[in-house]
């Protein structure tokens, strides 16, 4: 009488196929006892049709499983290369639309730049993303600060007036909203 760790430990075969649980010997793949006693038994079920199939898609799968990590990671570094795209554009006042002449050079030069997105998608999925986290750090910013408030009016190029509302705290100046008035006086700044 032979016990299932001594059959499994007579062959790579048997080892890459067979498992033991409980001192039976079971399929790996198909999920059924082997008789373990009877090397002839053991011999046939390798060889069966329904084992090798059973190993053929369980191979399959683990192959899928695999990649798919690598897929969830070429997601996230798509989305941050994307939002670094955005920040770095809107920080150094460049239109998101200048990305398309940029590409190709990108593309030639940079590791990762196949990720980088188009100018609509840009624009329309990491703009507002953008815009929200620099809101969050912003108001992370200005918690428990004493701040201080400017109104200034000022007229462009083509006469309009133009009201902006500035905050300071830190030493820092930020623009918070510009408005364009058909008139300007203290009652429509009150209003403002």
């Amino acid at each position: 009488m032979v016990a299932p760790h001594i059959r499994l430990s007579q062959s790579a075969e048997y080892r890459e196929n067979y498992i033991v649980q409980e001192n039976k010997l079971w399929c790996r793949f198909c999920n059924v006892e082997i008789d373990h006693e009877r090397k002839n038994s053991v011999d046939k079920h390798i060889k069966t049709l329904k084992h090798l199939n059973n190993k053929n898609k369980n191979n399959s799968n683990l192959l899928i499983q695999r990649t798919l990590p690598s897929f969830e990671n070429t997601l996230n570094e798509r989305e941050k290369i994307n939002k670094e795209i955005v920040e770095a554009f809107t920080y150094a006042d460049i239109p998101l639309e200048k990305i398309e002449k940029l590409k190709p050079f990108l593309l030639n030069h940079c590791k990762n730049a196949g990720l980088i997105t188009g100018a609509n998608q840009l624009r329309e999925k990491y703009l507002p993303l953008s815009y929200e986290i620099a809101l969050q750090k912003l108001k992370n910013d200005v918690i428990n600060k004493i701040i201080c408030l400017t109104i200034d009016e000022t007229t462009d190029r083509c006469g309009r007036h133009a009201v902006n509302i500035l905050f300071s705290f830190d030493n820092k100046t930020k623009l918070a909203k510009t408005e364009f008035l058909s008139n300007v006086n203290a009652s429509s700044i009150s209003q403002f």
